[in-house]
């Protein structure tokens, strides 16, 4: 499964499935990535441009290890 990286607007950093976004909105003048039930408050300034960041950004892979 592909991930990419993000960071929210408290400075975490959060990896989502970018095929589990449902849309992306302004709400009380920040920018919200919205997974189905969940919301990530992102640091972006406008919808544009978290749009362009999630069509560019490199996946990551996340691995499991087996012991």
């Amino acid at each position: 499964m592909n991930y990419i990286q993000m960071t929210d607007l408290y400075g975490a950093t959060v990896a989502i499935n970018p095929l589990n976004i449902t849309s992306v909105r302004i709400y009380n003048t920040a920018v919200v990535v919205c997974l189905g039930t969940d919301q990530i408050t992102t640091q972006f300034t406008n919808i544009e441009a978290a749009v362009d960041y999630i069509q560019r950004a490199p996946s990551i892979s996340l691995s499991t290890r087996t012991p």
